[in-house]
């Protein structure tokens, strides 16, 4: 397992968003609303540009789409630029769909950081039996990569359906979709690691933002257990970091981190 990754502060959510085509009720304004489930949807499969303006240049290290309809034969090209021109941007990657195993998480993690404003995604579906695609969010984002492996890592199922039973016996249940709750003990880590990006990525997110993490980040659709664990939710828990002396120097705990998906 490479290092996790997280990208955790969307700069989507403060962007002005347009499209070359769109549904009247289902907007490219919509990218803009962290709820994965407020989407936005495209009238074709082909030659479509959906475009961010951050405003100012920041730099970005990754991209993701939480939740779409694209097949594992589509791809989108993600470009960015200093302007809303497209001929000749800046630069170029591929974000390639997967069978995304029920996260429906699609993560391009950049080879290097880029700082522009402008950002855009080219989604190309041509045999999309749906005859359109949409996307939930789209996050563009700086990306922490944490400085070790987990020591150890746990993978809940959360069902938060409501089950009752009538005076017969009989279960009536309202079912709700299931989320994953992953819990994180981190190998001890320096004081580096600990008083750096890390500080900046905490304060950022906290509990109160959602970002995606990417356990498997060096190859996130490698397998099914990397595909699965592309995750666009929130810290639930961020224990004390605890201090431990060790014969190499000082080194902090960091066990019970609980990142769960939000729906």
């Amino acid at each position: 397992m490479a290092a996790v990754k997280i990208l955790y502060k969307n700069r989507g959510l403060d962007a002005t968003w347009s499209a070359t085509t769109s549904v009247a009720t289902l907007p490219a304004a919509n990218l803009a609303d962290a709820s994965r489930g407020k989407k936005y949807r495209g009238t074709s499969l082909t030659s479509q540009r959906v475009v961010a303006d951050l405003g100012a240049a920041y730099a970005v290290g990754g991209v993701a789409v939480a939740t779409h309809n694209l097949t594992s034969a589509a791809s989108v090209v993600v470009k960015w630029n200093s302007s809303d021109s497209w001929a000749s941007p800046a630069g170029t990657a591929t974000l390639t769909a997967w069978d995304d195993k029920d996260s429906n998480v699609l993560v391009k993690l950049l080879d290097a950081a880029q700082t522009y404003r402008y950002w855009a995604f080219e989604p190309a579906d041509p045999t999309n039996t749906d005859g359109y695609f949409e996307f939930g969010t789209i996050v563009i984002s700086p990306v922490y990569a944490f400085a070790d492996t987990p020591a150890e890592l746990s993978l809940e199922f959360v069902d938060p359906s409501v089950t009752s039973y009538a005076p017969s016996g009989t279960p009536r249940t309202e079912d709700r979709d299931l989320a994953v709750r992953l819990a994180l003990d981190w190998s001890p880590m320096t004081a580096a690691a600990v008083f750096g990006d890390l500080q900046t990525m905490v304060r950022e997110i906290g509990r109160k933002r959602d970002g995606v993490l990417s356990v498997y980040s060096a190859a996130p659709s490698a397998d099914d257990a990397a595909k699965t664990l592309n995750l666009y939710g929130r810290f639930e828990e961020l224990p004390p970091l605890t201090l431990v002396k060790t014969g190499t120097g000082d080194r902090y705990e960091w066990d019970g981190v609980v990142f769960r998906e939000s729906l």
